[in-house]
């Protein structure tokens, strides 16, 4: 053991005998014991991590709003088809040979028509079948399906295949409210659909009657083909479109 020498405060000159290096590791023993039994203080103690739970709550919250959202898209998906397929958008009705075609014609031969409401206009659609191929008819919407006609307004024209099969879109009024005045206030019903041959000559090579009627924009129609005389003259199809 040795002598250590060392000052205090006073300056006094103090002996020391000691086993250095035993006092000092005691010491530092000590003093980590005593931190560790030690608790922290309230500011240093471990805290949930607020950032993280934030997150957690907006994820929870984001997810729940999502499906919220999906619900009602679901449910508005299940009621809108309802409210839009009222009573009365759609209308498909046939269209049967004319009386002086029933002779030339094939007992096969109508037409499927369909209209459909859009809202300020309505889209008619035709498909003809057994009709003679390859030609060309003219489709009118009418007063009455038989003679007269008249008045009458001219909608297109329709072409069949190799198979006598043809098609026509047409858009415009074509409901209960399609009428013409002509002539004078009154207002003249049009609710029948009619089809022409587009040129005599066509019926004749289809074995119909030659006779001109004025049921084209040249004026030089053949025969009428198909009618909706299935239909009563007071009350054709397009009146069943509200």
């Amino acid at each position: 053991m040795r002598s250590l020498r060392t000052s205090d405060d006073a300056g006094t000159k103090v002996g020391l005998g000691c086993n250095c290096k035993q006092v000092v590791n005691t010491a530092i023993r000590r003093k980590l014991d005593f931190v560790s039994d030690s608790p922290l203080p309230a500011a240093m103690q471990m805290r949930p991590n607020r950032t993280k739970l934030k997150e957690h709550e907006r994820t929870s919250m984001n997810k729940k709003s999502v499906f919220s959202t999906l619900a009602m898209i679901v449910a508005f998906a299940a009621v809108v088809p309802a409210a839009l397929a009222a009573t009365g958008d759609s209308i498909t009705f046939n269209m049967v040979r004319s009386a002086g075609a029933s002779s030339c014609l094939s007992t096969y031969a109508h037409a499927r028509v369909s209209v459909s409401n859009l809202g300020p206009v309505q889209n008619l659609h035709v498909e003809a079948f057994s009709l003679p191929p390859n030609t060309d008819f003219t489709l009118f919407i009418i007063t009455t399906p038989n003679s007269p006609f008249v008045p009458a307004w001219y909608q297109g024209d329709l072409t069949t295949n190799a198979q006598g099969k043809g098609v026509l879109d047409v858009t415009g009024i074509l409901d209960d409210e399609t009428f013409i005045l002509n002539p004078g206030p009154t207002p003249v019903q049009t609710d029948h659909l009619g089809m022409w041959f587009a040129d005599p000559a066509d019926a004749v090579n289809a074995g119909c009657p030659g006779t001109v009627t004025p049921f084209d924009g040249d004026h030089n129609a053949g025969i009428q083909v198909l009618n909706t005389s299935n239909y009563p003259d007071n009350h054709g199809p397009l009146l069943n479109l509200k």
